[in-house]
């Protein structure tokens, strides 16, 4: 039966990916060792703490151009204490209990990252024979063997800061792009969690959710709503203003059906008059009298009649009255044309005709 901590690593295998977030190739001079004779490549893996990661062999797909190559790669564990580097050869048998590494075939498998292994440094050699062409002096030719080796360190990534490297934008140490970072240890057990953010989702938080442009959009949705309430303000107050005004009242609205066929305009002229045309039917009203005065003639004028004395002594029944009578003057009735505006164009030739005929009438009547 499997240690705890052991069943929790065989838990993150089946549900979590391998992490490769962060992998540098180092240019340059490389390290060497005494054991080592010619280091081909070496790179620096980022990995997550509680995840897992694979490991291929670079060496031994280099040495493939080789005449003569070894069938497996071995695979070297080196740890550092202090000043001295202890190294663990990896076989092909599960060593989950210390290293969390296993070998199968030409690749590594690491299960659950660990701070203990932060700084080490896996190793892939394969041994190669290299012939030489150039015969010696007893005409034999002179083989060579040569190691060819890759290496990869390991850096824990633990949420934390990475020195002068680290900025606000970039920490190799923290793998969560878009959402916070915590370590969860569970029995001596740690592992890396990434909370996303709501419109963020995967491993790492470094996918978009489908619905992610619509969150973003919501941001914006209190100045669209205040946009909105503004241009309902508006509309009210515009419709509120709108029934204030006055507005000329249509008596077809009241007026029966058998009514309607009458012709407003033309019986009631008044009703559709302006302001402009109130004014100037005010200004001819006042006018009209003093040109009645001034086109009068003087002959029109009639004297007033006096009542004598011999008059009224002639009359049975009435006393003779010393006094004159002041004569009772009627009102002169207009009978000019009324203002354009208040009449309708028929009325006004009616009344230019039967002007005439009075005349002619009132002239008869004297001449009797």
């Amino acid at each position: 039966m499997l240690h705890p901590a052991l069943n929790i690593v065989f838990q993150a295998i089946v549900f979590l990916q391998h992490a490769n977030c962060y992998e540098e190739t180092v240019k340059g001079k490389l390290l060497t060792f005494a054991s080592l004779n010619t280091p081909i490549s070496e790179t620096v893996r980022y990995i997550p703490i509680g995840h897992h990661a694979f490991f291929t062999c670079e060496a031994f797909k280099k040495s493939s151009l080789m005449p003569e190559r070894a069938k497996n790669a071995s695979w070297l564990l080196m740890h550092r204490s202090g000043e001295t580097w202890n190294t663990y050869e990896l076989k092909n048998t599960i060593s989950l209990e210390k290293s969390r590494i296993m070998v199968t075939d030409n690749n590594a498998y690491l299960y659950g990252m660990s701070s203990v292994l932060d700084g080490s440094i896996i190793t892939c050699t394969v041994p190669s024979v290299l012939s030489s062409e150039i015969p010696d002096a007893n005409d034999t030719t002179s083989t060579k063997e040569l190691t060819l080796s890759s290496r990869t360190i390991l850096v824990a990534q633990n949420c934390g800061k990475n020195g002068e490297d680290s900025t606000t934008s970039m920490n190799k140490l923290n793998p969560c792009r878009f959402g916070s970072c915590a370590v969860t240890n569970m029995s001596g057990f740690g592992l890396l969690e990434c909370r996303c953010m709501p419109q963020y989702t995967g491993l790492y938080c470094d996918k978009f959710v489908l619905w992610a442009t619509i969150y973003e959009l919501l941001f914006y949705s209190p100045v669209a709503a205040l946009l909105l309430v503004l241009l309902f303000v508006a509309c009210c107050f515009d419709y509120v203003e709108g029934m204030r005004k006055e507005k000329p009242m249509k008596l077809e609205k009241h007026l029966p059906r058998g009514c309607l066929a009458v012709d407003l305009k033309r019986n009631y002229p008044a009703m559709f008059l302006t302001h402009e045309q109130y004014a100037e039917m005010a200004l001819s009203l006042l006018q009209e009298p003093l040109m009645e005065d001034s086109a009068r003639p003087p002959s029109a004028e009639k004297p007033s009649r006096e009542v004598t004395p011999e008059k009224s002594r002639s009359t049975p029944g009435t006393a003779p009255t010393s006094k004159k009578e002041h004569p009772i003057t009627k009102p002169v009735r207009n009978t000019g044309s009324l203002p354009k505006l208040l009449t309708p164009p028929d009325s006004v030739e009616k009344s230019e005709k039967s002007a005439p005929r009075k005349a002619k009438k009132s002239g008869t009547s004297d001449g009797k």
